[in-house]
């Protein structure tokens, strides 16, 4: 039942041998829980050979080796599993049991842990905080499936890779953020996130794809991200706050596809390399639509957008030549698309032209700031298949 170390440090103390004081409370705090495991074993009529099930009503803490062995057997844990390991050379935990956490699990400001693993790991109701354990290499959580709070990972500088290929949904937010060394992120069968999700400040990332995402009932955001090269989101349909991409220069593959909906704002800011933003599903923006100083912005199409609830904003787009917003009826506030060089104004007019004749613009129009307007020197006309542009 004892763990062979405590074991043989047990005999020690029977023996009469002498020991340290501090390896002497070590010694007492893992027999203390394995009494606890072998009196759960006893009341449960478990022996070894059997699946386990034991339960441990209460919230624990690691700070060391012995806390871990002892912690070893159990399959499920009601309260938070805490790892706080201070000044142990402690480097690698590996929780093969534990299937079930009933609070949060938390792992923060441990600077020399590398591994920490999960094998069995299907469920945790609190959150899941790991952040700032500058040593992490590898996180093993592999068979979670569900997430009753946040998770948060932030500042694990060693972490290279963050895989949850179970992982369904997300009570709460999932905020990924400034992991130095983090170049991928997986939740291939991630389906509904009922917070935020919001991925900042990752130097290496190099992709953001969530093939079964559908819904985000708050904000979603992707900034900062610099050698970022894809966003996939295929089948999303809604996001209940904001929508953000941005600060991102090498981004050039994007995928929106079923995307109908965005509650809050929806913004797409200095994507440099991508060339063809289409959203051929969106019907309605919330909050404010801004399309901002995006350099190599070619095509912008909304074919099927309604309603815009605040501004529309486009501008600063110099190789814009493309905009399509044929069933746009309503803008709340302001109209500004203005100084995209290469966008002939008589599109910009033809787009205006439409709003006004349906539900109206709400605020002021602008085609010009201080540096620069839209391109004048174009006729555009209307025909069966749209509106045909000519230009000098």
């Amino acid at each position: 039942m004892f763990p062979l170390k405590t074991k043989n440090l047990l005999n020690q103390l029977l023996a009469g041998s002498s020991i340290s004081k501090r390896r002497f409370e070590s010694v007492f705090r893992a027999f203390s829980w394995a009494v606890i495991a072998s009196t759960l074993f006893m009341i449960n009529g478990c022996t070894a050979e059997e699946t386990c099930e034991e339960i441990l009503p209460a919230s624990f803490r690691i700070t060391n080796e012995a806390d871990a062995a002892a912690i070893l057997e159990f399959c499920e844990i009601s309260g938070d599993l805490t790892i706080d390991l201070g000044g142990s050379s402690l480097k690698d935990i590996e929780l093969v049991n534990l299937k079930s956490l009933g609070g949060v699990l938390r792992l923060a400001s441990n600077p020399d842990i590398e591994r920490l693993i999960f094998p069995l790991l299907d469920t945790i109701d609190g959150g899941l905080v790991i952040e700032g354990n500058k040593s992490l290499v590898e996180l093993g959580l592999d068979s979670l499936t569900r997430l009753g709070g946040s998770a948060l990972f932030r500042h694990n500088a060693s972490l290279q890779s963050l895989e949850m290929p179970a992982l369904e949904s997300i009570d709460l937010d999932l905020m990924l953020t400034s992991n130095d060394a983090l170049e991928l992120f997986s939740v291939p069968r991630l389906s509904l996130v009922l917070g935020a999700l919001v991925v900042s400040g990752n130097p290496v990332l190099e992709a953001l794809e969530y093939p079964e995402l559908r819904g985000v009932a708050k904000g979603m955001e992707a900034l900062y991200n610099p050698f970022l090269l894809r966003f996939s989101a295929p089948v999303l349909e809604e996001v209940g706050g904001g929508f953000a991409l941005g600060f991102m220069p090498l981004l050039s593959a994007l995928e929106l596809s079923m995307l109908r909906q965005v509650h809050g704002y929806f913004s797409m800011e200095q994507l440099d390399s991508l060339d063809v933003l289409e959203l051929l599903e969106l019907e309605a923006v919330g909050n404010n639509l801004w399309i901002l100083s995006n350099e190599g912005l070619v095509s912008f199409a909304t074919p099927d957008l309604v309603h815009v609830g605040t501004s529309l904003k486009v501008g600063l787009n110099p190789r814009l030549a493309v905009i399509r917003m044929s069933k746009l009826e309503r803008i709340g506030t302001d109209a500004l698309i203005f100084n995209n060089s290469g966008l002939p104004q008589c599109l910009v007019d033809a787009v205006i032209e439409d709003v006004q004749s349906a539900e109206g613009i709400g605020g002021k129009t602008q085609f010009c700031d201080l540096w620069g307007c839209n391109l004048d020197a174009c006729t555009c006309s209307r025909d069966l298949e749209g509106i045909m542009v000519a230009c000098e």
